[in-house]
C-alpha cells in the first residue's frame, strides 16, 4: 500500500505557467521551489498603528487571569513526555529524519537531555532554528496533477518542534470554544461539520421556488488560505485579546524561525526562510487559523448590525451572518446590491489587514427572488453566477424539492373540448394514451403533423387528419379507429382540462403526497419500525440502533467471519465472543450499565434473553411507562456502550461504567429538554427524575 502511493503521488512533470513541460528533475526543483518561496517567503507589509488600533476596538474577547495563568503555567516533564508517547508511530518524520518511534523506543538513553532541551525553549523564549526546519510534501489534489498548484504542500515539522507546538496549541485549545463565535465549526471541541451542513441546508431551503422574498449566499473561496496569513496580523490579534506577551513570544518563535525545503520525488531540494502563512502539519496551525478568522466574523457583524448589510431573511431572528469551516467560508445576507458592496467592502479589509485574499473566479453567488436588473447588478462584483444544487463540504447542500410531475405523467390524462392546449403528440387526450409512444417517433413524419402540434392542429376542413384507409401499419390502423370514435374539439365546448387520476379518484389539483405513495415501491411495514423510527427519536441513536437492530455492526465476530485476522474477545469484558447480544445484553459492562438505567425507569431487573425479547419489550407498553422516554433512553444506552466499546478498541481509553451512565443521564436531559414543546415530551424530565 506504501509503495502504490508514493507511486502514485510521484511527480513524473509539471506544466509551467506558458503550459511548458518541465521533466528534468533539476528544472522540476527550481520550479517548486521557486513557486512555493515566492508563496511563503515574501512577507506581507507589517501593520500600521491604525491597524493596530483597528484590531484591538474589533476583538471583543479578552483573556481574564485564570486563562492568562494557564496559558503560561509551568511545562512539567511529565507533559512533555506524554506529548512524545502520545504521538502516532506511522508520521513521516522531519528534515532530520527522526521519527516519533526513535524517541519513545530510546527514552530512557535520550529522554533526560529531550526533557531540559524542550524546557530551556519555554525557559529563554528561543527557539534553535534547526529544530523549526520543514520538508514541504507535496500531495495531488486531483488524479493526473500536473501544476504544481495541483497539489496541497503538507509541512513535514521535527519531532521536537511538534511536540512544543502541540503543548503550545493543547493550551490555546481551551480558550477556543469560548473564543471562536458559533458560526465557525473547525478544529473547536465540541463541534461538528455536519451542524454547519445541516444549518447551511436549512437556510438556502427554498431558492428555486417562485415568488419568494429577495436573499442571497456567498460562498467566498480563500486563495491559499493557510499560505497566505500574515503573522504580525496573528501576534496582534493574540494580544488584543490579552494573551501574556510571553505566550504571544513563544508563538513567535514558533511562526518566524521557519525555514522550508521542498521534498521532490524523495529529495530534499532548496532552502529558504518563511515569512509568512500558517504550516498545514504544524499542530498549531488549526487553532491560529481559526482566531486569524474569527476576526473576519466581527469584522462581518458589525456591517450587519450597523445595517450596511442585511439579514437573510430566515437568519435574521438568530443573528446568522456567516458560517465557516476552516477556509470554507458561507456568508448569508438579504440579497440586495447594497449588502452585497458591503461584503465585497469587509472582504477587501479583511485581506489588508490578514494577508488573506478572496479568489473571485472561484467564489459563487446564489441569489433568489432577484429582479432581471438586480440579477445583474450582481454580475460587476466579479463573483460566479452559480446555481443550485453545489457542493459544501463535500457534500451537496441542497436537495432540490422533488419535482413528481415528470414521473407522474403517466396518471395526467387531457380531457379536451376545444383542443388549444392539448399537444397531440405528448399529452393523454385518447384511449391509446401519448401518441408519440403510441406510434413511435417517426409518427409525426409518417402522419404529416409536426411534433408541437396541438390537438386543433389535428383538425382538417372535413375532420381529423387521419393516416390512409389502406395503411398496413397495424399502429396507425388503431389510431385512426380511436379517432374515427372521437369527438371533434369545437371552440363551444370550452377550455381543455387536466384532471389527475391516482387510486381511483380523480383531481384538477396535483396531490404530491398521493401520488409519491403511488410511485415508490412499497414494502411491507415492520412490526419493529416504531421501536426506532419513534416520534421524535434523535437520528444518531436511532441511526445506531437501527444498524444494531439489523446485526450489521462490525463486532469482532463478525469481522471474523469475514476473513479479517482478529481477536473475536469482546472488548469490554475480555471474556465472551464479541457479538451483538453478548456486547450490548450479557457483557459484565453492559449489564452494569443497563441495571442503572433500567432503575431509572423504575423498571426491575430484566434479563433479556436476546435481541427480541428487547425489542417486544420497547414495543409493548406497561402501566404508566412512557414507551417515549424507555426507547429514547435505551437507543442513548446502545450508542453509548458501541462508543465505550470503540473507544476501548481504537484509543485505548476505558471509563467507568457510572461515568458512561453519567454521560446517557445528560445526553437524555438535553434530548427531552429540546423537544419540550413536544406533546410526548413534555412530562418525560420529570418521569426521569422519578426513580433518581
Amino acid at each position: 500500500m506504501v509503495a502504490t502511493r508514493r507511486s502514485a503521488n510521484l511527480i513524473h512533470y509539471l506544466l509551467d505557467i506558458s503550459g511548458r513541460k518541465i521533466e528534468n528533475h533539476e528544472e522540476l526543483a527550481n520550479h517548486c521551489v521557486g513557486f512555493f518561496t515566492e508563496l511563503l517567503g515574501n512577507g506581507s507589509n507589517p501593520l500600521t498603528q491604525d491597524d493596530i488600533t483597528r484590531i484591538q476596538a474589533i476583538s471583543t474577547f479578552s483573556c481574564d487571569n485564570e486563562m492568562r495563568d494557564m496559558l503560561v503555567a509551568e511545562i512539567t516533564d511529565e507533559e512533555i513526555k506524554s506529548e512524545f508517547f502520545n504521538m502516532p508511530r506511522n508520521k513521516s518524520p522531519g528534515p532530520d529524519g527522526y521519527s516519533p518511534e526513535f524517541f519513545t523506543y530510546t527514552w530512557s538513553v535520550i529522554g533526560e537531555d529531550v526533557l531540559k532541551a524542550v524546557i530551556e525553549f519555554f525557559l529563554s523564549g528561543q527557539l534553535l532554528k534547526q529544530w523549526n526546519n520543514t520538508a514541504i510534501t507535496l500531495i495531488p489534489k486531483k488524479p493526473n496533477a500536473d501544476k504544481i498548484t495541483d497539489f496541497r504542500p503538507i509541512s513535514c515539522c521535527n519531532v521536537l518542534y511538534k511536540v512544543i507546538s502541540k503543548i503550545l496549541a493543547r493550551r490555546l485549545e481551551h480558550l477556543l470554544t469560548l473564543w471562536i463565535s458559533p458560526s465557525q465549526s473547525a478544529f473547536v471541541k465540541g463541534r461538528l461539520l455536519s451542524e454547519n451542513v445541516l444549518l447551511a441546508t436549512e437556510l438556502v431551503q427554498g431558492f428555486g421556488q417562485k415568488n419568494i422574498s429577495r436573499r442571497g449566499v456567498l460562498k467566498v473561496d480563500l486563495r491559499k488560505a493557510f499560505d497566505s496569513v500574515s503573522w504580525d496580523f496573528i501576534l496582534h490579534v493574540l494580544l488584543a485579546a490579552n494573551i501574556p506577551q510571553t505566550y504571544v513570544n513563544w508563538i513567535k518563535q514558533c511562526l518566524t524561525t521557519t525555514s522550508f525545503s521542498i521534498n521532490i520525488n524523495g529529495s530534499l531540494c532548496g532552502f529558504f526562510r518563511g515569512a509568512n502563512g500558517l504550516r498545514q502539519g504544524d499542530p498549531l496551525s488549526p487553532s491560529l487559523f481559526v482566531i486569524a478568522l474569527e476576526l473576519f466574523t466581527r469584522l462581518l457583524e458589525k456591517k450587519f448590525d450597523d445595517g450596511s448589510i442585511g439579514y437573510h431573511p430566515k437568519a435574521k431572528d438568530m443573528k446568522i451572518s456567516s458560517l465557516a469551516f476552516a477556509d470554507d467560508l458561507m456568508i448569508f445576507y438579504d440579497g440586495k446590491i447594497s449588502s452585497l458592496h458591503g461584503i465585497n467592502s469587509n472582504l477587501n479589509d479583511f485581506q489588508a489587514l490578514s494577508g488573506l485574499a478572496m479568489n473571485r473566479e472561484k467564489s459563487g453567488i446564489y441569489t433568489a427572488g432577484l429582479g432581471p436588473q438586480e440579477s445583474i447588478g450582481t454580475m460587476s462584483f466579479g463573483f460566479l453566477n452559480g446555481s443550485f444544487p453545489f457542493r459544501y463540504l463535500g457534500l451537496p447542500l441542497l436537495h432540490p424539492l422533488l419535482d413528481l410531475r415528470p414521473l407522474a405523467k403517466r396518471f395526467l390524462r387531457c380531457k379536451v373540448a376545444n383542443g388549444k392546449t392539448a399537444s397531440y403528440w405528448y399529452d393523454h387526450w385518447n384511449n391509446l394514451g401519448p401518441l408519440i409512444e403510441h406510434v413511435g417517433s417517426s409518427g409525426p413524419q409518417l402522419m404529416g403533423i409536426p411534433d408541437s402540434a396541438l390537438v386543433e392542429d389535428a383538425i382538417g376542413h372535413s375532420g381529423w387528419l387521419l393516416p390512409s384507409a389502406h395503411t398496413r401499419n397495424s399502429t396507425l390502423v388503431s389510431l385512426r379507429d380511436v379517432l374515427l370514435e372521437t369527438q371533434i374539439p369545437a371552440v363551444s365546448l370550452g377550455p381543455d382540462t387536466y384532471h389527475w387520476y391516482i387510486n381511483g379518484s380523480s383531481s384538477t389539483v396535483f396531490l404530491s403526497k398521493q401520488t409519491w405513495e403511488e410511485l415508490r415501491p412499497i414494502s411491507i411495514v415492520k412490526s419493529w419500525a416504531k421501536v426506532v423510527w419513534y416520534k421524535g427519536h434523535i437520528p444518531k441513536f436511532a441511526f445506531t440502533f437501527w444498524v444494531t437492530h439489523l446485526d450489521r455492526l462490525p463486532v469482532r465476530s463478525r469481522l471474523a467471519a469475514w476473513g479479517i485476522n482478529t481477536p473475536t474477545t469482546c472488548c469490554t469484558c475480555n471474556r465472551e465472543i464479541e457479538t451483538r447480544d453478548n456486547l450490548f445484553l450479557h457483557c459484565d459492562y453492559s449489564s452494569q450499565i443497563l441495571s442503572i438505567v433500567l432503575s431509572r425507569l423504575g423498571q426491575p431487573r430484566l434479563n433479556f434473553t436476546d435481541w427480541s425479547d428487547l425489542i417486544v419489550w420497547l414495543s409493548s407498553s406497561s402501566g404508566s411507562q412512557s414507551l417515549t422516554l424507555k426507547r429514547l433512553t435505551v437507543q442513548v444506552t446502545i450508542f453509548s456502550i458501541w462508543k465505550e466499546r470503540n473507544n476501548r478498541l481504537h484509543n485505548m481509553v476505558s471509563t467507568s461504567h457510572l461515568v458512561i451512565f453519567n454521560q446517557i443521564d445528560r445526553s437524555i436531559r438535553d434530548s427531552i429538554l429540546a423537544r419540550i414543546n413536544r406533546r410526548k415530551f413534555r412530562n418525560l424530565l420529570s418521569r426521569w427524575f422519578t426513580y433518581e
